[in-house]
């Protein structure tokens, strides 16, 4: 579990950095919610463990809550990791903007903002792994793509912005805060939707 957990950490690190670079490149924000997609899509191929859809596909584990614990903490680990590397890659990447946005919303912005993220991960997720057909790419990648261009706060994607925020010196409380905050919202927003489907 711990190396899924940090297989699926990296790989939406790898998301985010290709968000931020096509961002950067083309100031095309829609262009940009597109492609974060690719980091869930590696963690769907790997079939890797994530945070956010953990709280819906491992809701029937005996250990539910120490289970989720050890695959943030690996997501953290895999983001970190594979942030630093990417960031001697990109050192020139342009991300203060979006810094600044995440690290000025309050306490309650950040958790109804990772509430609705998680919505719509778990959807994504839900919706990739319990149904068959062609078009469950698509449906999934939608999901990510609206949620992303609203602005909503993923807690993993976080752990990327929080790792660069750290690097250019940001206050630690302050992105202290923004992890526990969005971790918060993104797990009750999966635990409202595991009450709204019937079941797995």
């Amino acid at each position: 579990m711990l190396k899924k957990s940090i297989t699926a950490g990296g790989s939406i690190s790898i998301g985010a950095f290709a968000y931020m670079i096509v961002l950067q490149k083309t100031g095309l924000s829609s262009l940009a919610s597109c492609v974060f997609f690719v980091g869930l899509l590696l963690v769907f191929l790997t079939g890797s463990k994530l945070f956010t859809g953990c709280v819906l596909t491992m809701r029937n584990n005996e250990h539910y809550w120490y289970d989720l614990t050890k695959v943030w903490f690996g997501n953290l680990v895999g983001s970190v990791v594979v942030s630093l590397l990417l960031y001697i890659i990109f050192p020139d990447l342009n991300f203060k903007a979006i810094l600044d946005t995440k690290l000025d919303k309050s306490f309650l912005e950040l958790i109804i903002s990772g509430f609705f993220c998680n919505i719509f991960v778990c959807g994504a997720v839900y919706y990739f792994i319990y149904f068959s057909n062609k078009e469950k790419f698509g449906i999934s990648w939608f999901l990510i793509t609206i949620f992303v261009a609203m602005g909503l706060e993923h807690s993993i994607a976080n752990q990327t912005y929080m790792t660069l925020a750290m690097i250019k010196g940001y206050s630690l409380m302050l992105i202290i805060v923004n992890l526990i905050c969005t971790t918060f919202g993104n797990l009750l927003g999966g635990l409202v939707f595991c009450e709204c489907v019937k079941e797995i």
